[in-house]
């Protein structure tokens, strides 16, 4: 589980939901095309989920894998997180394959009602319990279902119930997307405790560097005759044998010293670069694949809400009487949506 977790957290990188508008035009009335209409949206919903890959695998992940820790606070939070969505999407797949089985089951209409309404039971307490609603919330909508004329009348009135898997699906997924912030925040220090020293090394090699390159511009300036030039290279204290930088400026010769001296003073900087650069690539790695990681993580997460949108209004349209599966799944306001998203 530990390892399925951390695959888990590499994180739901390959969320795609695709919209089944190639169905064509079934042409007859819901009420005559009763059951092919359900059929059609439990096959729609299957493929939606499918794609919904919440466990893809990160085979890539090879720098941040070792600063995940299964076993503590934050990481179980974004497990329980990641596995709440993992449940609500196949609660949505279970439903939609539960209706074609009543659709399909050769009993009256109202034995198909009560069915439903003994199905959807459970489903109304769930529901109320995870958008904190009170227990009776759905005591109208209940009986609504009961009361209900035909069967597709009973899906109808349950569109109440239906638009709670919107809300829960937003709810998991703020969740997750803290928990990720957290998790994200928790790595980067962790990155960063790591390779202080190498941090340190580099920043103090660059500085070094651009130091020395100044001063060796300094000293071709002073070459052409500007005695500022070898004033600022005397105050820069970027040579290391103040023999070679007497008060008034040395000559040509002089210089040539002063050249050399910065010139080697370069390549060793240079050779003590090349020490530390496998580090510190792996700390610029770490932190690319960090950030990579959590820009995925997050769409990714984001991506669910707009499927969970999708499904509960392709729901309201198959239920309403709507005879185009087509548009059932439209994904016409996903790009507006995504954009309030800030995808």
């Amino acid at each position: 589980m530990e390892v399925l977790m951390k695959k888990i957290f590499l994180l739901s990188t390959c969320l795609l939901f695709t919209a089944c508008s190639s169905m064509g035009d079934m042409g007859d009335k819901f009420t005559s095309t009763h059951v092919e209409d359900i059929s059609v949206f439990s096959d729609n919903t299957v493929a939606l989920i499918r794609d919904l890959d919440l466990a893809t695998e990160r085979a890539d992940a090879i720098y941040i894998r070792e600063y995940l820790k299964m076993d503590e606070p934050e990481e179980m939070q974004l497990a329980s997180a990641v596995k709440k969505t993992n449940i609500l999407m196949q609660q949505i797949t279970d439903y939609s394959i539960e209706i074609v089985t009543l659709s399909e089951t050769p009993v009256s209409e109202d034995e198909k009602i009560i069915r439903y309404h003994d199905y959807m039971k459970p489903i109304a307490v769930a529901m109320a319990q995870n958008l904190e609603l009170d227990a009776g919330h759905y005591d109208k909508t209940m009986e609504d279902i009961r009361e209900s004329g035909s069967f597709r009348d009973a899906l109808k009135a349950a569109q109440p119930i239906i638009n709670g898997v919107s809300r829960t699906a937003n709810n998991y997924s703020n969740l997750t997307i803290e928990s990720i912030e957290t998790v994200i925040a928790k790595i980067d220090q962790s990155i960063e405790r790591e390779y202080a020293e190498v941090i340190s090394y580099q920043e103090g090699l660059e500085f070094e560097k651009y130091e020395v390159l100044k001063g060796i511009g300094y000293v071709y300036e002073s070459f052409r005759g500007d005695d500022k030039a070898y004033k600022k290279l005397r105050s820069s204290n970027v040579i290391l044998d103040k023999s070679l930088t007497p008060a008034s400026r040395p000559s040509n010769e002089g210089l040539i010293k002063i050249r050399d001296h910065l010139l080697v003073r370069l390549d060793i900087l240079h050779t003590v670069g090349n020490e530390i650069a496998p580090d510190w690539e792996i700390y610029r790695a770490s932190l690319n694949e960090l950030n990579e990681t959590s820009t995925e993580a997050v769409t990714s997460t984001n991506r669910i809400r707009i499927v969970a949108m999708m499904w509960v209004r392709a729901h309201g349209k198959m239920a309403s009487g709507k005879t185009k599966p087509a548009e059932w799944f439209d994904i016409s306001d996903a790009p507006s949506a995504l954009i309030k998203l800030a995808l």
